[in-house]
């Protein structure tokens, strides 16, 4: 689809600031527009308020920005980490800072998905298709491998997300044998240190195994979780092996 004319315009009522973007059809459904990294609003967190998270109102171009769609508060973008608390709910919670989840696997559920890579366009002198490089090499045509941009790991993937964990312990359903749901994850501590992952000796790890995202690309469709700053205590994964009769 031609996006020549395509814009997608951001708003932040806060501090009135505007951000205009090329945009690009994706299909019929589907405009992707690529921000550039926004850092969290200065001054920390504010008791009652999503900050230092930041919303911003969406208005779409077809014409190169004659005209806009008209802007509203059910079409907009938060740009925020997903937080966990204790004290949250998974039912009223929004994962904000105000309004925290209560469950890491409702975080998950919450958190961007469909993560690619974004540096994955093949050298300009033999193709400019867009490919995704987990490896160095694109398939090999006539016995001459062609060269791509190496996977640069989870830093150069869009649509990855991450969950900041507030102090406390974290037990029952819902905060061991974790899923990604093919979301490539990051669950932090607030403070290292902090927070423990109790999977209660139920024989299941913090995490269903998904592999190495680090090994093949198809690790995108399984999904990834890393964990920083969080101790874990009776997770002893097992597996069950029945026991032949007779025995």
């Amino acid at each position: 689809f031609p996006s020549a004319n395509l814009r997608c315009r951001l708003f932040d009522g806060d501090t009135n600031i505007t951000m205009t973007l090329q945009g690009h059809y994706d299909s019929m459904h589907q405009v992707r527009c690529i921000t550039e990294r926004h850092e969290p609003r200065p001054g920390g967190e504010l008791v009652a308020t999503i900050r230092p998270c930041i919303f911003k109102t969406l208005q779409v171009s077809h014409n190169g920005g004659a005209t806009w769609s008209t802007a509203s508060a059910n079409v907009r973008f938060l740009f925020c980490d997903v937080y966990i608390a204790t004290t949250g709910s998974d039912v009223a919670g929004f994962g904000t800072p105000d309004r925290p989840y209560a469950t890491l696997q409702r975080g998950i559920e919450a958190a961007l998905g469909k993560p690619r890579a974004y540096h994955t366009y093949a050298p300009k002198d033999f193709t400019s298709k867009e490919v995704r490089g987990s490896s160095m090499f694109k398939q090999a045509r006539f016995g001459v491998a062609r060269p791509r941009i190496q996977n640069k790991g989870f830093g150069y993937y869009i649509n990855r997300d991450r969950l900041i964990v507030e102090m406390g312990t974290f037990a029952g359903n819902g905060n061991h044998a974790l899923h990604p749901l093919g979301k490539m994850l990051e669950i932090t501590a607030k403070v290292r240190g902090t927070v423990v992952l109790d999977c209660g000796n139920s024989g299941m790890g913090s995490t269903i195994p998904t592999g190495d995202r680090h090994a093949t690309e198809d690790v995108t469709n399984t999904g990834s979780i890393s964990f920083f700053g969080v101790q874990e205590t009776n997770c002893n994964q097992q597996t069950y092996f029945p026991r032949p009769s007779g025995y």
